[in-house]
C-alpha cells in the first residue's frame, strides 16, 4: 500500500550536503550533552523541521551546511559563554537567530541574550507546546530578517548597475530617463530607511528599562523629526491609560500639563483601537476622529499610532506641531518603520520583566520647564 505522503522532523548531527526544501525550516541545537537536542526533538515533534546537533560552537562554525541554518539553539550556555558564541557567530557572518535554552531562569543570562541579539531565552522546562511555539516563531522571525537582508543585498545591486550605466541612460528619451531616476530615488529612500530602521534597533537594543526607552525613544524621534511636541501613553489598570513619556516643544507648563493628561483620558481609549498610523493635516479631519476635543490640537499637524503585538496595545503615541512645519511624507513613512522596530524592543522589555508595570508604579508627572521639555 502506498504510505501517505509526509515530512517528518530528521534529526542529524553529522554535516550534510542535502539542502531542506523551501518550507522546511533547518535548526541547528549546540549542546555538549544530548538534553537539550531531546528537548527540541521532543517539542517540534511532527513540524516540518530539520534538527541538526553539534556538540561545540567549532564544530558547528565547521559544518558546511551552517549556511542553510535558521535558527541556533544554544544550551547550557553562562553570560561569557554567550557573548563569545554571538560574537564568534557574527564574525563568521552567520544570519541564522539564536535561542538560548536554559536549565533555570536567570536574570543576567536573559540580560546578555537580549543583548547579543537573541531571539528568545527559553526555560527548558517549559511545556512541549511552549517551546514548539517559541522556537517556530523565532524561525519565522529569522527568515522574515533574511529575506530584508536579500531585498537590500538586492536593491544594493541593482544601484550599482544603474550607476554604472547612468551615462548610456541619459542618452535615452526623457521620460525614460525620469522614470529611472524616480525608480532609483525610490531604492535610494528604501535602504535609506532600512538603514534609520536597523541604527534605531541598535541604539534601542541596549535599553531593557521601560523609561530608558521610552526617553532613549523619544530622543532619537526629536533628532529625526525635529522640533515637535510628542507623547507617549501606556495601559494601566482597567481601561485606563497613563502618560509614559513626553516632550513639551511649545506648550506652557499649565497648558502642557492639562493638554497631556486630557489627551490621556480621552484620546488614548481612541487610540489603543487603531492599528494603522493616522495623520491629520487639517481640523475637519481632526474633528471627524476626536469630535470637540479636537479644539485641543487645531492648527496641527497630528501624527497617532498604536504599538501592537499579538493583538494587544502596548503603547501609544502621538506627535503634533503647528501646521505651518508639516511633517515631510518621507519621515511620516520612516516612522511607521521606526514604530515596528520599537514595539519588538517594547515587547522583548516587557516579556524579560514578566509584566507591563501599574499604573502606581510610574513616577509622578513633571514639568520643570516653562516652555518645553522632555520627560519620561
Amino acid at each position: 500500500m502506498k504510505k501517505a505522503r509526509s515530512r517528518p522532523m530528521q534529526v542529524d548531527s553529522a554535516s550534510s550536503s542535502r539542502r531542506p526544501a523551501v518550507e522546511t525550516a533547518r535548526i541547528l541545537v549546540i549542546d555538549s550533552g544530548p538534553e537539550t537536542c531531546n528537548r527540541a526533538a521532543e517539542a517540534l515533534a511532527g513540524a516540518a523541521v530539520v534538527l541538526c546537533a553539534a556538540a561545540t560552537l567549532d564544530q558547528a562554525l565547521a559544518r558546511p551546511d551552517l549556511a542553510d541554518v535558521d535558527l541556533i539553539v544554544l544550551g547550557h550556555a553562562d553570560a561569557a559563554g554567550l557573548d563569545d558564541a554571538a560574537w564568534r557567530l557574527a564574525s563568521a557572518r552567520i544570519n541564522a537567530r539564536l535561542v538560548v535554552l536554559t536549565a533555570s531562569a536567570d536574570f543576567d543570562l536573559a540580560v546578555a541574550a537580549m543583548r547579543a541579539g537573541a531571539a528568545d531565552c527559553l526555560l527548558a522546562s517549559s511545556p512541549p507546546a511552549d517551546l514548539r511555539v517559541r522556537l517556530l516563531d523565532a524561525v519565522a522571525l529569522a527568515r522574515r530578517e533574511r529575506s530584508q537582508q536579500r531585498r537590500i543585498e538586492q536593491l544594493k545591486r541593482i544601484c550599482k548597475r544603474m550607476n554604472t550605466t547612468r551615462i548610456d541612460v541619459t542618452s535615452q528619451v526623457d521620460s525614460l530617463c525620469n522614470d529611472l531616476v524616480h525608480a532609483y530615488q525610490e531604492l535610494t529612500d528604501q535602504i535609506s530607511h532600512v538603514t534609520a530602521v536597523t541604527e534605531f534597533a541598535a541604539v534601542i537594543r541596549q535599553e531593557l528599562d521601560v523609561e530608558e526607552l521610552l526617553r532613549t525613544t523619544l530622543e532619537y524621534l526629536l533628532r529625526k523629526l525635529g522640533p515637535t511636541n510628542a507623547a507617549i501613553f501606556l495601559p494601566a489598570a482597567g481601561e485606563e491609560f497613563t502618560l509614559g513619556a513626553y516632550i513639551n516643544y511649545d506648550c506652557s507648563r499649565e497648558a502642557g500639563n492639562f493638554l497631556l493628561e486630557h489627551l490621556a483620558d480621552v484620546v488614548a481609549p481612541r487610540l489603543a483601537e487603531e492599528t494603522e498610523l493616522l495623520e491629520f493635516l487639517d481640523n475637519d479631519s481632526l474633528t471627524a476622529w476626536m469630535g470637540e476635543d479636537a479644539a485641543y490640537l487645531a492648527d496641527a499637524h497630528v501624527l497617532a499610532f498604536s504599538c501592537r503585538h499579538d493583538g494587544e496595545c502596548l503603547a501609544m503615541f502621538m506627535l503634533w506641531r503647528d501646521a505651518k512645519a508639516l511633517f515631510a511624507p518621507d519621515l511620516v513613512e520612516l516612522l511607521r518603520s521606526l514604530s515596528a522596530a520599537f514595539t519588538r524592543q517594547l515587547a522583548h522589555v516587557i516579556h524579560v520583566h514578566h509584566r507591563h508595570l501599574p499604573d502606581d508604579d510610574w513616577p509622578p508627572f513633571q514639568d520643570d520647564h516653562d516652555s518645553g521639555g522632555l520627560a519620561a
